[in-house]
């Protein structure tokens, strides 16, 4: 998440956060039982922050976690084509895998941009604007999962490409002998 995402979410927060102050101080002022009703029946009515804020930062956690697991299959993908690289020079036929890393390169890629996505969505959600809002924590939190999916497609890559491509390649061939 970045720093004026944060400062977003924060700002949102502190607000809500005075007005809910703000209106206990009202309440607690009262005097009238029908004004004090209509106060507190407006926390669940007006300040719907617990329909908006946890499902937000969720999101926006869960879209963090993704862009900085993005990050380290990226470098983890550049560290296996140099190995496949290598390989291919000394005379291996590593293309199937070459072709893995495209792929896993593509997917992460892929997870990166709808976490982005998401993270574009809900930033600007206010409290105000629930539960009309519900759609796009929806639309961001499906996001998120295609993401996540993308991901686990590029750690299957992973684990395909270094047990198949690396590990059985470079194995010196099992002796096999024959006693008679």
């Amino acid at each position: 998440i970045t720093p004026a995402q944060k400062d977003s979410l924060n700002a949102q927060i502190q607000a809500e956060i005075a007005s809910l102050q703000a209106l206990l101080a009202k309440i607690q002022a009262n005097t009238d039982p029908e004004t004090l009703k209509t106060d507190i029946a407006s926390i669940a009515g007006s300040y719907r922050t617990y329909g908006l804020f946890l499902p937000k930062i969720q999101i926006m956690a869960s879209a963090d976690r993704i862009l900085t697991t993005a990050d380290y299959l990226t470098i983890l993908a550049d560290k296996l084509q140099t190995r496949l690289t290598e390989a291919q020079a000394n005379g291996q036929d590593v293309t199937e895998f070459l072709t893995l890393i495209t792929d896993m390169k593509a997917d992460i890629e892929s997870g990166k941009n709808q976490a982005q996505s998401a993270l574009a969505i809900v930033t600007p959600l206010a409290p105000d604007g629930y539960p009309e809002n519900k759609t796009q924590l929806q639309e961001a939190h499906e996001l998120i999962q295609l993401a996540q999916k993308d991901l686990w497609k590029a750690r299957y890559a992973v684990q395909r490409i270094y047990i198949q491509g690396l590990l059985r390649k470079n194995s010196p061939a099992p002796s096999v002998s024959v006693t008679p």
